[in-house]
């Protein structure tokens, strides 16, 4: 059998697939089981040097010098032609060079495929016009502008220019040099398909959702997403899928055969824009290739080069369940090693170091991948992506180890959780409380008191841990103590109490700081219909203990577990019975507590709250929770039908029963997009209704349970937005009880 070569960037690039080469020439590599790499230098691989370009060459030579019958395959197929007559008649799957320039030129590509499918609007321009007010001109007053040279891959020639980079950007430019500008779709994300040619057929796979970052002016490939690709729309995965054939029908009519990778963007309307041809394999190919062998069938490798054979049919259906993120070196290296002990560990990850050696790490230089088991991103409300902030190194290692910032640290601590040693915990404080939605409540030495996600997805990954140092537990940054914490415990009594007939009282009560919630309906009714939350984990439960069960539990918290306050909720209960419940819960504790607080939906008759706050209830959080119509149902299937103005009608009512101060209503962060967020906290205000912010957070069990917690920039950005609103309307953030803030995005 001919010995076949790999050729590549990364010896990863043929992790699954090593069966199929006798060995492999990669700038990145482990130089073991048959790799040769040129990697002790960590080049950049946007600028790799002409030593390294020799070292390839070399390379090449001697292993055709002992295995003269020998093949190579090339991750950038063009590539081959650079190296000499002797290693090109030895490559494998080429297609002409004529072909390979044409259309791996973005300029040429782009105005060539615009006869067949939508493109953004582009314009052709030499470097010394790129002027910010002149393309603002050219393309109808557009804010910010994308300017790419011809050739180049991984963004790394592809430029931002927007009002405040501009005179950066243009100074990036070669006068001389034509550039291909577009429109910047802010609000868009981008795609990218494999596709294979054939002379009769063309297989397209499923597309995978690109991690392109915006540093230093440029963009750069950090990974991408096959499981993410399903958030886009079925209608907008079929017109990619669509568009993506028609246009390799026409590179098939022009002789072009094999793989080519094709991007796109969808932007907020999901219209679909073809970007450019990659007439290569790609980063993600890897990630298609585990799939195709798990699934029996050809690798895309093996299927390029039958591509070149009559009447080969490629097949790329396939489903790919993982993701990758790309590692470079742009954070503080004393947590290298900790963050990497973390990604190791991880039950979904595999890391891919290429030869790494941790001693010898360069700011920005490429470090290694990463693939995961499960989805990293998400399509954000307002059509960006969201990567998981879990699975990047921390840049901020100096506002870390300082908590003076307690809002900063409060969103980390929220959606980032922490990572806690349960057994050495409870030998040194005993039982602990698990918190809602798999957590733990803690108060950090400096008052702050969080909700912390806990042995969920990728607060594993977490930078935050909880230790116990001398007794004593401990917050720490990685291993880096910060401060002392006390976390809640477990109360006795709601653990070991039963009512009368015999049931346990926490299924009714549940403590948490100085307040005690009463579960007031068993089973919540739109999980009862199969319409819940899709964000919420209970689950249906029997109704299995009665109003007189809730009062017995009520008298046993009077006799045993003091608290300042009760707050009757849990669930929804739409029926005549739930608000009569509600009330007679109320009236009994009015002989307990002066603070009786109530959390439900809008009752259907308005006076309902009339005869609530006539029973002891003084004052209500009745949560809209979402304002945009269309995402309140597609969130909450059931709760989400209540109508929006019926909320707002409800919380106006509800203010001049109970006053300004007394009514407040949950808002979710992160599950619609940001106007519709902005203009519902705004009416909110002006009818003297206490907004609370609560953090989207994926917990297990519910469907969103592998979706993504918002940024931490997005939840400070859209904080600060909502506290001008409030001083605006001179309304407070709510809740003013301090204990129960601990799970809302505030602090005193």
């Amino acid at each position: 059998m001919t010995p076949i070569f790999w050729v590549g960037i990364r010896e990863s690039e043929i992790s699954d697939s090593q069966h199929l080469f006798a060995g492999s020439v990669t700038y990145y590599g482990s130089n073991q089981n048959g790799n040769r790499s040129y990697c002790n230098e960590r080049v950049c691989i946007y600028s790799i040097s002409s030593e390294a370009k020799l070292f390839v060459k070399n390379s090449l030579l001697e292993i055709i010098a002992i295995h003269p019958d020998c093949s190579f395959l090339w991750y950038n197929l063009e590539k081959a032609y650079c190296y000499g007559e002797e290693i090109l008649k030895k490559s494998l799957g080429l297609n002409s060079q004529d072909l390979f320039q044409t259309f791996n030129n973005k300029i040429q590509t782009r105005f060539w495929a615009e006869q067949f499918c939508s493109v953004p609007t582009s314009k052709k321009i030499l470097g010394q016009a790129c002027e910010y007010k002149y393309l603002q001109c050219q393309m109808s007053n557009a804010k910010a502008f994308i300017i790419q040279e011809a050739l180049g891959s991984g963004g790394k020639t592809s430029y931002l220019m927007t009002s405040k980079n501009q005179d950066v950007v243009y100074n990036l430019l070669t006068p001389q040099n034509e550039y291909l500008v577009s429109a910047y779709i802010e609000h868009s994300i981008s795609v990218n398909v494999h596709a294979l040619i054939a002379d009769k057929h063309i297989a397209v796979s499923n597309g995978s959702l690109q991690i392109i970052e915006n540093e230093n002016n440029t963009f750069l490939y950090k990974g991408g997403d096959y499981i993410a690709f399903s958030q886009l729309d079925f209608p907008t995965q079929k017109k990619i899928n669509q568009t993506a054939q028609i246009l390799c029908k026409h590179l098939q009519s022009q002789g072009y055969r094999g793989i080519v990778g094709l991007d796109f963007v969808v932007d907020a309307n999901n219209n679909e824009y073809f970007i450019e041809f990659n007439c290569r394999f790609q980063s993600s190919t890897m990630l298609l290739n585990t799939a195709l062998i798990k699934n029996n069938k050809r690798s895309v490798f093996e299927q390029h080069i039958q591509c070149f054979a009559d009447g080969y049919k490629p097949d790329l259906t396939v489903c790919v369940s993982q993701s990758f993120y790309k590692y470079y070196c742009n954070f503080d290296v004393s947590i290298l090693h900790p963050k990497l002990k973390l990604l190791e560990q991880h039950s979904s990850t595999k890391i891919f170091y290429n030869g790494l050696s941790l001693d010898s790490t360069k700011q920005g230089q490429y470090m290694f991948d990463v693939t995961y088991n499960r989805s990293i991103c998400d399509i954000s409300p307002n059509h960006t992506l969201w990567v998981s902030e879990n699975i990047k190194f921390e840049k901020d290692v100096v506002r870390f180890n300082k908590l003076d910032d307690k809002l900063w640290h409060k969103a980390n601590l929220l959606t980032r959780g922490v990572r806690i040693d349960l057994e050495e915990i409870e030998k040194a404080i005993g039982k602990i409380k698990e918190g809602t939605f798999s957590s733990i409540d803690m108060t950090l030495e400096n008052g702050l008191y969080v909700n912390c996600p806990v042995n969920i997805e990728f607060t594993q990954l977490s930078p935050y841990r909880v230790r116990v140092i001398a007794g004593v537990c401990t917050l720490c940054f990685f291993d880096t103590p910060l401060c002392t914490v006390e976390i809640e415990s477990l109360n006795p009594h709601i653990e070991s109490k039963v009512t009368k007939s015999g049931h346990p009282i926490k299924r009714i009560a549940y403590l948490s700081g100085d307040r005690i919630r009463i579960t007031c309906a068993p089973s919540c009714c739109f999980k009862d219909s199969m319409q819940g939350c899709k964000f919420c984990n209970s689950t249906r439960k029997p109704k299995d203990y009665s109003l007189s069960d809730i009062l017995d539990t009520l008298e046993i918290c009077k006799q045993h577990i003091p608290c300042r306050h009760y707050l009757i909720g849990g669930g929804s209960d739409e029926s005549a019975y739930g608000w009569e419940t509600i009330c007679l819960i109320a009236n009994k504790l009015k002989s307990i507590t002066t603070e009786i607080s109530c959390m439900c939906i809008p009752p259907s008759d308005p006076k309902t709250l009339e005869k609530m706050k006539a029973n002891g209830i003084t004052d209500v959080s009745i949560n809209i929770e979402i304002f945009d119509e269309n995402q309140a149902i597609a969130h909450m299937p059931g709760k989400g039908r209540i109508a929006r103005e019926h909320y707002f009608d409800t919380l106006k009512k509800a203010v001049s029963i109970w006053g300004t101060g007394n009514v407040r209503s949950i808002v979710i962060l992160g599950l619609e997009p940001m106007g519709t967020l902005l203009s519902g906290i705004e009416r909110l205000c002006q009818l003297g209704v206490q907004p609370v912010l609560s953090v989207f957070r994926p917990t297990a069990g519910c469907d969103y349970e592998n979706n993504i917690s918002p940024p931490i920039d997005y939840l400070l950005d859209v904080y600060q937005q909502i506290e001008q609103i409030c001083i605006k309307n001179k309304v407070e953030l709510g809740p003013r009880c301090p204990r129960c803030q601990n799970n809302i995005m505030i602090v005193e």
